[in-house]
């Protein structure tokens, strides 16, 4: 390779960095995904910081499968980089992961890596998405007095660093938690804080989702619809099945608390076709609805099988705490029904 070819190659990464960098930090995040798709694979993979990027661009806008692929691809890369800012970060991206596919043994193992690595590097700002994502664990695992201390750990060190995007992910799980927890003054008030603090648009749509489970659990159905069908209509737009899948739960939900058991069986059946079968904690959460749907009807068998595998799964992922609610749930439909 000439002197010259050399240069033009440095100066098109340099200035693909720089391009990927300013739509990172504007938070847009398919334009940084539909620039980095476009570059041969190869060189996506030869600098490690664009391979890393588009990681970011796949987790954001919720494209599972793309993101477990590149993961196999770029983990050769970092098997003997030392404890970078990179590393630490693609440490961070394999641990979110993980979570979403709810293997939150393994998530957690990765994120303890991260809050090791970040507290041997002194980087606060890596430290403080650790803290958060070990937040995120144990909301998803159903234990809240877990959950919240990792929070506040998070939150302190977002607002040294005045990270935006950390700060909203913060109080979007400790409103989930406080929600989980029926404290729901206290979700609504973290919810609107981690609104102010948002600006994906992805990330947007999925705190309406959260938002309207809570409004749901607490009887407000007509604001709780209204986000969720909000929120449906995004991800449909996007044809992301992995958004609409719990907007649909949501309206089911809605749907099965007004009395409305036809559109709720519609809805379930929505979420059950949208479900890409990953995430096991949304197969959980279809198998409760649809024993919650089968009681408020009187179909004993459904609601039997229904309950049991909604439980067996609840278990299997380290959440028996969201099965004793399963049943409560299930308890309260059948004398109503």
């Amino acid at each position: 390779m000439s002197a010259s070819s050399a240069a033009e190659r440095l100066d098109r990464r340099t200035l693909l960095l720089l391009r990927a960098w300013d739509l990172e930090h504007q938070a847009k995040t398919e334009e940084l995904r539909a620039m980095l798709e476009a570059l041969p694979r190869e060189e996506v993979l030869d600098e490690p910081e664009l391979g890393v990027l588009l990681l970011n661009g796949y987790l954001y806008t919720f494209e599972t499968e793309a993101a477990r692929a590149l993961v196999r691809e770029l983990t050769p890369v970092f098997e003997d980089r030392g404890n970078d800012r990179l590393h630490r970060r693609f440490v961070n991206f394999q641990g979110i992961l993980a979570m979403r596919q709810s293997s939150f043994a393994e998530a957690e193992t990765l994120f303890r890596r991260v809050e090791w690595m970040s507290n041997l590097a002194k980087d606060d700002a890596t430290l403080s998405f650790a803290f958060a994502n070990l937040g995120h664990v144990e909301l998803l695992r159903f234990r809240g007095a877990e959950a919240l201390p990792h929070y506040a750990r998070a939150l302190m060190l977002a607002r040294a660093q005045r990270s935006s995007r950390v700060i909203s992910t913060i109080f979007w799980g400790t409103a989930r938690t406080y929600s989980d927890l029926e404290m729901y003054p206290e979700a609504q008030r973290d919810f609107e804080t981690a609104r102010r603090h948002q600006r994906n648009v992805h990330e947007t749509a999925f705190l309406d989702i959260s938002e309207a489970t809570m409004l749901a659990q607490s009887g407000r159905l007509e604001a709780a619809a209204r986000l969720a069908h909000r929120a449906k209509a995004f991800f449909e737009s996007r044809s992301q099945r992995i958004g609409v899948a719990p907007a649909s739960m949501v309206l089911a939900r809605v749907a099965a608390s007004s009395g409305a058991l036809e559109s709720a069986r519609t809805e379930l059946e929505h979420a059950r076709q949208a479900f890409t079968g990953t995430d096991l904690l949304m197969g959980a959460e279809i198998e409760e609805e649809r024993a919650v749907i089968a009681a408020l009807s009187g179909d004993e068998t459904t609601r039997a099988e229904a309950e049991e595998r909604a439980a067996e799964i609840y278990i299997s992922i380290e959440s028996p705490g969201r099965a004793e609610r399963m049943r409560r749930r299930v308890t309260l439909a059948r004398s109503s029904g």
